[in-house]
C-alpha cells in the first residue's frame, strides 16, 4: 500500500507568514491598499528661506581676551585636597555647580 505524501495547507502558510488583518479591512482590502502608492507629507519648510542660517554660518566667531589670573587660580584649585573643598562648604546642601551658583 503506497502512502501518499502530505503537504501543508499552503493558505494556513501565507496566513502565518502576514501580519494579521484588522476587523474592520478585509484580506482583499488588504492587497488593495499594498497597490496603491502611499502618498507623500507635504513639506511645512518648503517656504522658509535656507539663507539665514548660510549667513550664520560664515560669520567670524567673536574674539574673547584670556584671563590668565583666572587659568591660574583654577591650576592651583586643581591640587586642593577634597577635603579642604568640603570644609570650605558652609551647608552640607549647598550646590557647587557655579552655574546654578550663578543662577540662584
Amino acid at each position: 500500500m503506497a502512502r501518499r505524501r502530505t503537504t501543508p495547507n499552503r493558505s494556513a502558510e501565507t496566513q502565518t507568514n502576514r501580519a494579521p488583518a484588522s476587523s474592520s479591512e478585509s484580506e482583499l482590502d488588504e492587497y488593495i491598499k499594498l497597490g496603491e502608492e502611499q502618498e507623500e507629507e507635504e513639506d511645512l519648510f518648503e517656504d522658509i528661506a535656507d539663507d539665514e542660517e548660510e549667513e550664520d554660518d560664515s560669520a567670524p566667531l567673536p574674539r574673547i581676551e584670556r584671563d590668565l589670573e583666572l587659568e591660574a587660580e583654577i591650576e592651583q584649585e586643581k591640587y586642593v585636597p577634597v577635603e579642604k573643598v568640603i570644609e570650605d562648604v558652609a551647608e552640607v546642601s549647598q550646590v557647587l555647580d557655579p552655574v546654578r551658583m550663578y543662577l540662584r
